[in-house]
């Protein structure tokens, strides 16, 4: 699938790159310039993927999308301009198309700048007929935090304080709490903020797809990372489950590890009158998970979709169950959080970054 996603990413790109180029003559001060001469007409065109090459180096990720977002913003703006005036002259055309595009281009990367970088809180009610031990149990989760791409480990430190004002009952973090960016001395800080969060039952973890590494470029291993947390109160859940007073707590390996337990091995002896919560980083076990009958799962890994229409093609592709937010299926409440953070894009439209508040009530 990913080979498949490169391939179409590369098309777009230079798709992109060639569309943008054409339509440069709609600019007077490109226009008279490039009807000099062939090598001036070429120049012209070669303008953009001049300027995109020297972003890229910078940040590859983000200019091409970037990159494509310009370009199909731009046709959309070729097309209306053309539509209300007439085709015409393809100058006359192009030139305001062009700034209609980068205006759109521009206010639709800011606003995803701001929805990703910062952080807001999401609330969730839900209520069942099993006992809890107490009236309200709350449940602070967070996923996806990615050290180092929206803020650093003081920055994360900061959040955790803010969930702590919300006085939650237990903190889960549901995978991704690092990257392969991210560096020692964010991870460690980071990890250390988990040993000043107060909570009765404490701070639960199960791992992400990023947080072992790709591809061990940095500053850290998979068994520091993990000493850090444990060195810092956090209790790290790897297909096993905890007793949290009346509430059990399953804890699952990564879909990524090839040797995680069925989720049904998992919930076999399990008393069926306790509630029981699952935490799965990636929510792509959805038949089996419902089969098994878990109260509640809780899942981040698709950042809520990211940006347009990605979360679409996750769904339609089966990578992922669910992109974001809340569904039931047979007894079990499914729940995908976007993410506290972001990955290698700095951007997120059609969602936000944010920590979520679950309140379980005893009906």
């Amino acid at each position: 699938m990913w080979t498949i996603v490169l391939i179409a990413v590369v098309l777009l790109m230079a798709g992109s790159l060639v569309y943008i180029g054409s339509r440069m003559r709609g600019f007077p001060l490109f226009a008279k310039f490039s009807e000099k001469n062939a090598f001036a007409k070429w120049a012209v065109r070669l303008l953009p993927t001049a300027v995109f090459a020297v972003f890229a180096v910078f940040d590859f990720v983000n200019s091409v999308i970037i990159l494509i977002h310009l370009a199909v913003f731009w046709a959309v703006a070729d097309f209306a301009v053309r539509l209300f005036r007439g085709k015409k002259d393809g100058k006359a055309n192009g030139y305001p198309a062009a700034w209609i595009a980068i205006v759109a281009c521009i206010l639709y990367f800011v606003a995803g700048w701001f929805c990703a970088h910062h952080v807001s809180r999401k609330d969730y009610t839900l209520e069942t007929e099993k006992s809890l031990g107490q009236d309200t149990f709350r449940v602070a989760m967070i996923a996806d935090s990615h050290i180092g791409s929206t803020f650093d480990g003081e920055g994360f430190a900061e959040y955790l304080k803010e969930i702590e004002e919300a006085k939650p009952d237990v903190l889960v973090v549901v995978g991704d709490f690092v990257d392969d960016s991210t560096t020692r001395e964010d991870m460690l800080r980071a990890a250390k903020a988990f040993s000043e969060f107060r909570a009765p039952y404490g701070v639960y973890y199960v791992y992400g797809n990023h947080d072992k590494g790709y591809y061990n470029s940095r500053g850290f291993t998979a068994e520091e990372l993990a000493r850090a947390l444990t060195d810092n109160s956090v209790t790290i859940l790897e297909d096993e489950s905890v007793m949290l007073g009346s509430i059990c707590l399953i804890g699952r390996k990564d879909r990524s590890d090839r040797g995680r337990a069925d989720i049904a091995k998992l919930l076999a002896g399990i008393d069926p009158e306790v509630y029981t919560i699952v935490l799965d980083h990636q929510p792509n076990d959805y038949e089996a998970e419902a089969e098994a009958g878990p109260d509640l799962v809780l899942s981040g890994h698709t950042h809520g979709g990211q940006m347009i229409p990605i979360g679409l093609i996750g769904r339609l592709s089966g990578a992922d169950d669910r992109s974001y937010g809340t569904e039931r299926r047979k007894n079990t409440t499914f729940l995908v959080t976007s993410g506290i953070s972001c990955w290698a894009l700095d951007f997120k439209t059609g969602t936000k970054s944010e920590y979520v508040i679950i309140d379980l009530k005893s009906r």
